[in-house]
């Protein structure tokens, strides 16, 4: 399953952006409603990139199982002046799957993988180079695990993007 989402214009200055990409362990859950908990699995590597490893446990709608994905998480901050990216990745988690995926996951939950989701937030500029908002973009890219119908699929898919996109604006003029 593959989906994007787009923000091509908002007010909101992307430094703004930072405690959601931070924090995205805690404050996940609270932008996506099928999120029900992101946790982390081990520190910041820092001769990977600073990733870490996190587990999310992901609660699918009736009668689809709930699902868990294990990957990295890699949080780049000020990629250029006020451009921020965070991004999850199962490229390379075997390490993790094998120390993390338990017995008790595998009986309770289909194991989905992450190819790549990211958050994208790039300035806005004016005529005088001032910024003056955000290009916030949001790519999902992966196999959701066990069966799902074709129709969910392209019903949830595209939802799930834009309720991505709109969760997190929610978040940042809330906070």
């Amino acid at each position: 399953m593959m989906h994007f989402g787009e923000a091509k214009r908002t007010s909101i200055h992307p430094d703004e952006f930072k405690p959601f990409l931070e924090n995205f362990q805690s404050e996940f859950p609270k932008v996506n409603f099928m999120c029900q908990n992101v946790k982390p699995l081990t520190s910041a590597d820092r001769n990977n990139g600073g990733r870490v490893g996190v587990k999310s446990l992901l609660k699918f709608p009736f009668p689809l199982s709930d699902r868990i994905m294990i990957h990295w998480k890699y949080l780049r901050l000020e990629r250029s002046k006020n451009e921020h990216m965070l991004f999850l990745s199962e490229e390379a988690n075997d390490e993790l799957l094998n120390k993390h995926h338990t017995a008790q996951d595998k009986e309770k939950y289909v194991l989905g993988r992450t190819f790549l989701c990211a958050y994208w937030i790039r300035p806005l500029s004016n005529d005088s180079g001032e910024v003056v908002g955000s290009k916030v973009q949001y790519l999902f890219s992966g196999d959701t695990g066990g069966r799902v119908p074709k129709k969910i699929e392209n019903a949830v898919g595209p939802k799930t993007a834009l309720d991505s996109i709109q969760g997190l604006i929610k978040y940042v003029e809330r906070n």
